[in-house]
Formats: C-alpha cells, structure tokens, sequence
C-alpha cells in the first residue's frame, strides 16, 4: 500500500486486508483523492449477525461480500471525501457491513465546513477544521430547551421532588420551599439567556457548553432509566444517545417520555422542563449561583494515564507517570472529539489519538501531532512534549525525505556495531 502509485494500486493491495475493518483514504500529487471500505464483511443467509446463529435454522455464513463490491470512492464530484466513523453506505446498499456507526453530526460539520471553505483550502484552513467545536447536536437540543420556560421548569421541579420525598424518601425532606424555587426559576432564566445568545461552540470556557452537558444528561437518565432499570443502568457515551433523541423530538407523546413509576402520564415538554430545573440546579451546586462564571473545561477535561504504573493505585507513584486531567473543548459529536459518559461525567474517555494533514503534492511540508510524546521514560524531556501541542490543535512538522528527517534532526541515536 505505501508503494501505491495510483489509486488501482492502492485498492489492490487492502484486498486482503481482512480484519479489523478500516476505513481508507487516498491522495496523490495530481490532485486525485478516494476511499475504500476494507474487511471480510459475511453474507449471511437468514440473519444479521446481532446474535449468536443458529445452524438447525439455517442461519448461516454464505461467503463473504466481494471486495469489488464495497463501499468506495474515486474523485467524487463535489471534490472532496468526508470519513469520520459515521455510516459508509445509505439504506439502499444490499450489504450489511455494520451497525454501530458514529451518528453523522461530526461528518455533516466537517461537510459543512468543507462546503465554506470552497475550491480553495490552506493548511491553516485544515487547522482550523480540527480544531472545531461547533455543536449541531447542541443547537438541536437548545432549540429544544428554549420552548421550556423558567417558572414551569422550576413548578415542575418542585413537583417531582415532592413525589419522590413521599414515595421512599431518597430526597430527605425535599426543599421545595418558595425562596429556593424563586432563586432556581432565576437561574434557569439566566441559563436560557445564554443560550439564546449562544453560538454553540463547546469552548472550555464557555458557560452555555456545561449548562448544556448537565441539563443534556438530565434528560437522558429522566427518559431512559424508568424504561431500563435499575438505576445505573443506562450507561454508555453520551453521543450513543443523540440519534435516539433526534428521533424523540420530533414525538412529543411518545411513551418514552412518560414517566412510569408516576401516576399521571408525561409528556416531551414535562420531561423537558423538569430536566431543565435539575440540570440548571445541579451545576449551581457545583458551581455556584452565577452561570456566567461556568466553564466548561472545570468538568470536561482529559487525563493522560500510564496503562502500567500509572493505573497501580499507589498515588505517589501514578503522579509520576500521568499527566492531566488538562481543559479541553468540544466533545463527542464536535470535529475535535472529546468524548464523556454517563457513567463518568464530564471526564474526557476518547480523544482523536492522531491529527494529521498531509501535503501529497509536498509530503515534506505536512504536519502530525498526538498526544503524549515520543519518549516512554516520564522523566524525560520528551514524555509529555506534546500534550500542550495537541491540546491546543497545533502540529509538529511531519519530515518523509531523507534529506529533509536528516536536516530538521534535534537529536541523533550513535550506533555500536561489533567489527
């Protein structure tokens, strides 16, 4: 494959690439550019392959999908190809080649993106790309959030903390008294403020991203966890949850929204209102009263751990050899990925582990960055080097000449051979 000199060449040599699937990109110095979907997908007689098959009912292998069959690329008209995890065929393709795919938002930004950019993009353009933190799953959810208003939310608050206190007591003689409602309907009213004026970037300092995590997750655990108990049931990363809720909102009776330990039946806006309060009243405590000094990056942050030492349990030693956690933006659905779960909010649990722009007219001129560095000693000056370089979306030059590695060398490696 790194001997390809077109893209013919490059697709034959991923014909036995087998196993893991991987998605492929190609460039070349004269501007032609594609993709190539990789892996022995099975044909299956009767089934998908989501559960175990059964042979006596005939659910069987029949092959594998021909590599000449699936999903490519080659100088698509519109100029440019977009590979972010999300699905690589529509619904009319006659193959099942997966199911657990990214939900879109990611690709459809980096479209939008590309489509702005025009014929013409720079590197600096492409810097900036992976350094977006634009959230269209959030301006969905706001748009969402913003038909709510402050006294309901708060009403509704005040009502389920009620019920609960009655039911079992796990909310020790609720508080639902009238000065602390009034100060919570002020606070939502400060929160959908900000958001109206929001421009819905996940910056680490932005107020409106950790509104939005806190009431995001409210409403997940108040749809889903009366419908998968026991509590701490519904787990996973946030993002998981997105294409489930796109589909929810556009249903404001769906049985999903009703809550079902209660005796009456809710709907989309109750659910939505009563997330609202507990979200808005959450991140007050733990970030006081004034939402204008939230920041996102106070919860929302990535730590580098050591997969040996760094994970012993003796505090002393895992100092020496993690790093972090250190604010960052964005989150599961932006360009620059920073994914969080359920289970642990808000702390960062993936990362793009490579940013890379490659310059195939000039391979000399590209650049790279991953997090860490280069050097596995943590006393070394070159063990966390790059954390503040990737942190902050910039880049080390990316040398493939021999004269060009040999010139920009800081350091050489003195061999010692026997005569």
């Amino acid at each position: 494959m790194n001997r390809a000199g077109s893209m013919e060449e490059f697709r034959n040599a991923l014909r036995d690439w087998d196993v893991p699937g991987q998605n492929f990109v190609y460039g070349d110095g004269e501007g032609n550019i594609g993709y190539q979907t990789t892996g022995k997908h099975p044909l299956r007689s009767s089934h998908e392959g989501r559960s175990p098959a059964v042979p006596s009912a005939g659910e069987k292998w029949e092959g594998t999908v021909p590599f000449d069959m699936m999903p490519g690329l080659y100088n698509p008209d519109r100029g440019f190809i977009v590979s972010a995890n999300n699905p690589v065929a529509d619904s009319g393709y006659e193959f099942l080649i997966g199911s657990e795919f990214a939900n879109g938002y990611r690709a459809l930004q980096i479209e939008n993106r590309l489509n702005e950019l025009g014929n013409t993009i720079e590197i600096d353009d492409l810097k900036s790309v992976h350094a977006d933190v634009y959230s269209l799953h959030a301006k969905e959810f706001v748009v969402q959030m913003l038909e709510a208003d402050a006294e309901t939310a708060a009403d509704g608050y005040a009502k389920y903390e009620e019920w609960i206190s009655s039911q079992n007591g796990t909310r020790d003689a609720a508080d639902t008294s009238e000065k602390k409602l009034r100060s919570l309907e002020s606070l939502v009213e400060d929160v959908l403020d900000l958001w109206r004026n929001w421009d819905f970037t996940m910056e680490a300092d932005s107020p409106q991203a950790l509104a939005y995590a806190y009431v995001w997750r409210e409403l997940i655990l108040n749809t889903m966890e009366d419908e998968f108990p026991p509590p701490g049931s519904v787990r996973g990363s946030i993002s998981d949850y997105e294409s489930f809720f796109h589909i929810l909102f556009s249903d404001p009776d769906h049985r999903f929204w009703d809550y079902r330990p209660s005796d009456g039946a809710e709907n989309m806006k109750d659910i939505i209102s009563r997330s609202l309060a507990e979200g808005v009243s959450k991140a007050a405590e733990e970030h006081g009263m004034n939402p204008d000094k939230w920041k996102w990056g106070d919860v929302h942050g990535v730590e580098f751990r050591n997969a040996t030492l760094g994970e012993s349990g003796i505090p002393v030693v895992e100092r020496l050899f993690n790093r972090g956690p250190f604010p960052v933006p964005g989150h599961g659905s932006t360009v620059n990925v920073t994914h969080w779960s359920l289970n642990r909010p808000f702390d960062v649990t993936s990362i793009a582990s490579q940013r890379s722009i490659l310059d195939a007219g000039n391979p000399d001129n590209s650049l790279f960055i991953h997090p860490g560095g280069q050097s596995g000693h943590p006393f070394h000056r070159h063990y966390d080097d790059y954390i503040p370089v990737w942190v902050n979306v910039e880049y080390h030059p990316g040398r493939f000449s021999r004269g060009a590695v040999e010139a920009d060398a800081g350091s050489r490696l003195i061999q010692l051979l026997p005569e």
